[in-house]
C-alpha cells in the first residue's frame, strides 16, 4: 500500500523469500512498476549499499531482526515497526523512524518524512545507527550477555 501511494517518489526494491499468500500481490505490483522484486539474494550488501533507507514494516513476531542490524551496520537509516524485535535496533528520529503496526498511512507518513530530509540529515541518521549497533550489538557484547545469562541460569539450578 505504501509503495503504491509513493510510486514515483521513491524506488522500492524487495529482497527475500515471498510467502505464497503474497506472490500474486508481488507479481501485480512488479508488473505495475510499483516495486522491483529480487527474490532471495545471496549477497544483500550490494542492495543495501545502493539504498538510502531500509524499510521493514513487519507485523510478525521477530527476534531482534538481522535485517535491521545489517542495515544499521551499513550506516543505512531504518524505518520499521514499533514492536519488540524491531524497536531495539532504532532510536526513533535519530537512527531511523518507527511506525505503528499494520498502519500503512503511518508508514507512508514516515517514508515521506524521510524523503523530505536532506542528504546530510539522512547520512547523519545512518551514521548514528552504525554507532548504535557498534555500541549495543557488537558480537562480543552479545556473546558476553548470553554467557552471563547461561551462568545465571546454571547457578540458579545448582543452588
Amino acid at each position: 500500500e505504501a509503495a503504491r501511494e509513493l510510486k514515483g517518489k521513491a524506488e522500492f526494491h524487495i529482497c527475500g523469500y515471498c510467502e505464497e499468500d503474497y506472490k500474486d500481490i508481488i507479481e501485480r505490483e512488479q508488473k505495475a512498476g510499483t516495486i522491483v522484486y529480487h527474490g532471495l539474494v545471496n549477497n544483500i550488501i550490494d542492495y543495501e549499499r545502493n539504498s538510502h533507507c531500509i524499510v521493514l514494516p513487519t507485523f510478525h513476531p521477530e527476534g531482534v531482526s538481522n535485517v535491521l542490524l545489517e542495515a544499521a551496520a551499513m550506516a543505512r537509516p531504518i524505518i520499521t515497526t514499533d514492536r519488540a524485535g524491531c524497536r531495539e535496533a532504532v532510536e526513533d528520529g535519530e537512527t531511523g523512524l518507527l511506525v505503528k503496526e499494520r498502519d500503512s498511512q503511518d508508514l507512508v507518513e514516515k517514508m515521506e518524512m524521510f524523503l523530505s530530509m536532506s542528504t546530510e540529515e539522512r547520512r547523519v541518521m545512518g551514521l548514528k545507527g552504525r554507532q548504535k549497533i557498534e555500541k549495543e550489538f557488537d558480537r562480543q557484547i552479545v556473546v558476553r550477555a548470553y554467557l552471563r545469562e547461561i551462568q545465571y541460569v546454571l547457578g540458579e539450578k545448582k543452588g
